[in-house]
């Protein structure tokens, strides 16, 4: 069966706590030093941990401005053989914070396998009064902003946790504090929203942000599968982001980023340009405001 999921960006909606298991643990030191990849679309920071076989490249992507985190971990340890199935990793900050359990799926990155979670996290899970007032503003105008993080918990935490994956052993990645790590991201993300052309303290202001007047997740059906990718099993994830205008009108859609190919990526801005509809964006006086939306959109074989 294939399937088409609109996935809430930035939100994970598995975020139940794992009972401690009897497994190896690996520590691995910083092989890198921290990269901010400052890109036109989104932004990625990355590092790796380890060398030779167990080396391990930790990304985290960006792609509005927020606390949520796109993971995707690559290395040799990841290959088919050595990854439990199905895919739901819990992904961790410590030594404080609480688990995170994701959903994903396997790819390559630099012809090294990769593992590229579905479900976004934060550095701190979602408390459960704020995921129950958050999953209903999702239904709803998406008007429910949870309480900020802060950066006393980001310097707290220095190692991140990859429990559920490879079989037989748990990764701790030594990052180091994370404060200045997360505050260069924030950096980049309200960088990327001028360069969109958009003023990012009149953004920041926003008394609403642009919502979709339909449910997205009724925009797309099986039929939408490229024939050729469902042929082939071919599965993915495109990130996109539009350009929502003074009446709420798709202005335009980019791709970005995805796991490939093209079709996937076609088929979602097609498709979202086309049958998309939105209440604009209000600035902090009420008036429409030109701003942005961004979506995932998954593409899954059942």
């Amino acid at each position: 069966m294939r399937s088409i999921l609109i996935a809430a960006a930035g939100v994970s909606f598995l975020l139940q706590p794992t009972p401690a298991h009897a497994r190896e643990v690996r520590r691995l030191a910083p092989s890198s030093r921290w990269v901010v990849n400052y890109a036109e679309d989104n932004c990625r920071l990355a590092r790796s941990f380890g060398t030779g076989s167990d080396r391990v490249d930790l990304l985290f992507d960006r792609f509005f401005p927020g606390e949520s985190l796109r993971v995707t971990l690559a290395g040799t340890i990841f290959g088919p053989r050595n990854v439990r199935v199905p895919l739901e990793p819990g992904f961790r900050f410590g030594p404080a914070e609480d688990e995170s359990k994701v959903s994903a799926f396997g790819a390559l990155l630099g012809g090294a396998p990769a593992i590229v979670a579905i479900s976004h996290i934060r550095l701190a899970p979602y408390t459960a009064v704020e995921f129950a007032a958050l999953k209903k503003s999702y239904e709803t105008d998406g008007s429910f902003e949870p309480s900020p993080i802060g950066v006393e918990r980001e310097r707290a935490a220095t190692w991140f946790e990859v429990n559920r994956l490879v079989k037989n052993v748990d990764l701790v990645l030594e990052t180091g504090r994370m404060d200045r790590t997360l505050d260069a991201l924030r950096q980049c993300s309200w960088d990327t929203v001028r360069a969109w052309g958009m003023d990012p303290d009149q953004q920041k202001k926003l008394k609403r942000g642009a919502w979709p007047t339909i449910p997205l997740a009724t925009l797309f059906n099986s039929r939408d599968y490229p024939r050729k990718m469902a042929a082939m099993g071919q599965q993915g994830i495109v990130n996109v982001r539009l350009i929502i205008d003074e009446q709420g009108r798709v202005e335009s859609c980019t791709i970005q980023r995805s796991t490939r190919p093209k079709e996937f990526d076609d088929v979602v801005c097609a498709n979202l340009t086309k049958r998309a509809r939105f209440s604009p964006a209000l600035d902090e006086n009420g008036k429409p405001i030109r701003s942005y939306f961004g979506q995932n959109v998954i593409f899954r074989m059942d």
